[in-house]
This record gives C-alpha cells, structure tokens and sequence, in this order.
C-alpha cells in the first residue's frame, strides 16, 4: 500500500568536507528524508556542470524503508535503509538513474517500487548517484567509484554490490562494473542499452550534439576521436573483467523494443559473455517494446536481485 502523507527533510544531520583536488573542496552533506513536501531535486546541490538533467523527487514513503538524502560532490545521492531486519553482511542495491525509485515528473512513476520494496523486506540497503545522461563517461565512473568508497567506509555496506540498470542506466552500470569489476557481485539490467551506438548514438554522446551533462561528458570533442577509442569505452566491448570474476548477469528485454533494439544490446551482450565463460542469462518478451508495464514487477529478476 502506497502512503500518501507529505512531509519535507530534516536539517542536516552530518557534515563533511572532502578535497578533490588542490583548487577546490567539496561539502558532502547528510539528511534524513522523512518527508515529501518539499521533496524535489533540491537544485543547489548541484555545482557538476549540465546537472540535472531530470526532476525527481524523494517523495515515496517506503514502508519498510527509511530515504537519506546526500548531497555528493556536486550532485544528488541517496540511500535507502532497510527499517526491518538489516542483511547480516549489508548488502546493497545501485540502481541506474537513480530516480527509479522515486517520482519523476516526466516519466514513469517509481519504476523499480517493486523490486526495491522486495530488496527492503530482505535487509538490502538501496543506493543511487545522479550522474545524468553520461552513456557510461569515464568521468561519471569516476564519481561512481568515489561514491562507492565513501559509501563502504562511512555507510558500512558490503563491498560488493549488485547492479540494478533500466534503460541508459545499462551504460551507467556497466561502464563502473567493467572499470572496477572486484566492487561487483551481480547485475541485473531491464532493456538495458550495452552498446552506445544503438542509443543514443555516437552524434550524442560527443560533439556538438551530445546529451551527456558537461562536467561528466566523454573527453573528446568530436564523434571520429570517440570512435578511436570506442574499444576502451563501450561497455559492450569490455566484458572480460567481469566475465574472469564470474559475475552472474540477467536481462530482461522486450523483443519489440524499438529505442534500445534488444538483439544489439542485450542479445549481444549475452553472447559474449556467455564466449568469454561468463554466467548471463535473457528473459525475452515478446511483443512487448520498452516501457512495457509487465517489466515492473517481474518476480523472477526481482529474485535474482536478492538471491543468497
């Protein structure tokens, strides 16, 4: 049952400052979510050029659930601590983009309510980091790891975490998991883009016409030097780390799926995978195309996020 009270966020109840570097230092800021009233993006958080680049708001009352809200680096974080029982060894869910979970105006209601609810009621912790719209950016893997650090050392959560990436946040999962694949124990990816090609295409990802936010955007300036280096970048090219360490993978993707062509990215990727002596594993739908209802509240990939 879905609780409809408002209410807003505590004042801050931690406070630290981390250098990033010898010209600046940045505020990272912890508070306790307990409402919803004024549960919006929170703009000035954000100093990372480009953010943000999608509204959300910290607004869903879990009832087995308790939201903190971070302000990291520059941008917006989150987790979501398990109110019941807490998983022995703390294990923790990164969904990618973190507004999952959450309400975003211009999409879908929390999409992924099902699965985190499930993962709450196990002892999971849920964690997410908007980094925008990065196609799997170096610099956005970068802020990933950063967050990932912080999150071990003061959170205490496991060191392995599992991957939860819908849509774009394929590129986002995958593009830290391959980088850093020791932080990795499982990933679970619903039409999930793998090869950026497909979407949104190299025009977007560098260039004039790129959608990635500024301040996490690819190196190059335009789509031919991307191109050159598309083999160090392109998750779909970079399985072998995980596939060495034997991480399970599961994608569920819609055979009509005409944004995120399901033979390009995830049919793909299982293949090689599964060449490399990888464990990967595809539900199919069939006839059902990208933001198909039936993909939010499939038992079986819910399963798999919390499995022993």
């Amino acid at each position: 049952m879905k609780l409809r009270r408002s209410i807003g966020l505590t004042l801050v109840l931690s406070h630290c400052l981390i250098s990033l570097d010898e010209s600046r230092t940045v505020e990272i800021e912890v508070s306790r979510a307990i409402s919803d009233r004024e549960g919006n993006t929170y703009e000035s958080v954000y100093s990372i050029d480009g953010l943000p680049q999608q509204e959300f708001l910290l607004n869903q009352n879990y009832p087995n659930g308790s939201v903190v809200a971070i302000k990291f680096k520059g941008t917006r974080a989150y987790v979501i601590e398990p109110s019941r029982s807490v998983d022995p060894q703390r294990r923790w869910i990164w969904i990618a983009p973190l507004w999952l979970a959450f309400n975003a105006p211009k999409q879908a209601n929390s999409r992924a309510r099902f699965f985190v609810e499930q993962a709450l009621n196990a002892g999971f912790h849920i964690v997410g980091l908007d980094v925008g719209t990065t196609c799997g950016s170096p610099k956005g893997a970068m802020l990933y790891e950063e967050f990932y650090r912080w999150l071990v050392r003061t959170r205490h959560l496991s060191p392995k975490v599992r991957l939860f990436g819908w849509s774009n946040g394929g590129l986002i999962s995958y593009a830290w998991a391959f980088r850093y694949p020791d932080h990795v124990e499982r990933i679970l990816c619903v039409n999930p883009v793998t090869d950026m090609r497909t979407w949104p295409k190299l025009e977007k990802v560098s260039g004039p016409e790129r959608i990635t936010p500024a301040g996490l955007a690819y190196p190059y300036d335009s789509v031919k030097e991307l191109e050159r280096h598309l083999p160090e970048v392109n998750p779909i090219d970079n399985l072998a780390s995980l596939a060495k360490r034997r991480i399970p993978i599961f994608h569920i993707h819609g055979d009509k799926d005409e944004l995120v062509p399901m033979s390009a990215n995830s049919v793909e990727l299982v293949n090689r995978y599964r060449a490399l002596g990888g464990d990967a594993r595809l539900e199919v739908f069939e006839g059902l195309g990208h933001g198909a209802r039936e993909f939010l509240d499939y038992q079986p990939a819910a399963d798999f996020l919390t499995a022993r």
